[in-house]
């Protein structure tokens, strides 16, 4: 066999996989039933203790994630409350994503965003923190589950989304 038709057969085997997956199963099934369901771990903001992975995104206000982040979350003048609210309002606008979990006592919250092609599934943890009665702040935790590399797509949507929330709560 020739050299071409090997990596001929190699390009397109897993675009056979896909489809066939796809069309038995659904788009959302596929990572799963390639390489098994997403670890969703819960996600404790205190007790992050490593460097993020070159697939995550995280944020954390000055000393709630003792590990490395990416940076500080930004503050708001709102109570916590009204941030959730405002966060509700940006996540539902957003496509293919929806709510997995949410704990009212921890004011904290899991949301899975899926690529709108491939349909890859990331998960985003959001904590609210309050820091005085009209002022609060969050943690977020954005996280694809399949590969290495997210090509830099977790950070932008933490930034695209926090920078919809800064609009949403001047609003």
């Amino acid at each position: 066999m020739k050299a071409r038709t090997v990596l001929g057969l190699a390009a397109v085997l897993p675009l056979v996989g896909y489809v066939a997956v796809a069309a038995v199963k659904g788009r959302d099934a596929v990572w799963s039933t390639l390489f098994g369901p997403p670890e969703r771990h819960a996600v404790v903001f205190e007790t992050w203790d490593r460097a993020p992975a070159g697939n995550e995104y995280i944020l954390c206000p000055a000393g709630l994630c003792p590990g490395q982040t990416h940076g500080e979350a930004p503050e708001f003048a709102v109570p916590a409350t009204d941030l959730k609210a405002a966060w509700d309002r940006v996540v539902a606008s957003k496509p293919h994503t929806e709510r997995l979990a949410w704990d009212d006592a921890a004011m904290q919250g899991d949301w899975e965003v899926r690529t709108p092609l491939l349909r890859f599934p990331d998960t985003v943890t959001v904590r609210f923190v309050p820091l005085a009665e009209d002022r609060s702040t969050l943690a977020v935790f954005s996280r694809s589950h399949y590969g290495k590399s997210d090509l830099g797509t977790n950070g932008r949507r933490v930034t695209q989304w926090l920078d919809d929330l800064r609009a949403e709560v001047a609003a």
